[in-house]
């Protein structure tokens, strides 16, 4: 399925370009959803996305708990590309992906407590 935007292939800013540089130097390609969601932000929007990690940094939630948070949030809003980029995340944090792809059926599967069955 195409998007319903067309992608941005050469943006006009300095710090887009310098992002698409960079994502492409690490990655050998730029995301779609950089080309076609994050292209046609103000450029202080970015300033946001960098203040997701730091509060990240301040939950007292558990790593996991938050990550399978996030994946019930993005299954429901069916973005494939942030699942795909969860299931790389949470093997990079050493938690199962399987665990994830397994959140469809929490209530009856054993791999989920009590407590991550009551947040989900």
């Amino acid at each position: 399925m195409g998007t319903f935007l067309p992608p941005i292939e050469k943006p006009k800013g300095l710090i887009m370009k310098l992002a698409f540089y960079f994502i492409h130097r690490q990655f050998g390609k730029v995301f779609t959803p950089l080309k076609v969601h994050s292209a046609r932000l103000p450029t202080a929007f970015f300033l946001f996305y960098g203040k997701v990690n730091q509060l990240d940094k301040k939950l007292s939630l558990p790593v996991e708990a938050a990550m399978l948070i996030r994946r019930q949030v993005t299954q429901i809003n069916v973005c494939e590309f942030c699942i795909d980029t969860q299931r790389w995340a949470a093997s990079k944090m050493s938690i199962d992906p399987a665990k994830l792809d397994a959140l469809e059926n929490y209530c009856t599967n054993n791999w989920f407590t009590d407590r991550e069955r009551a947040i989900t």
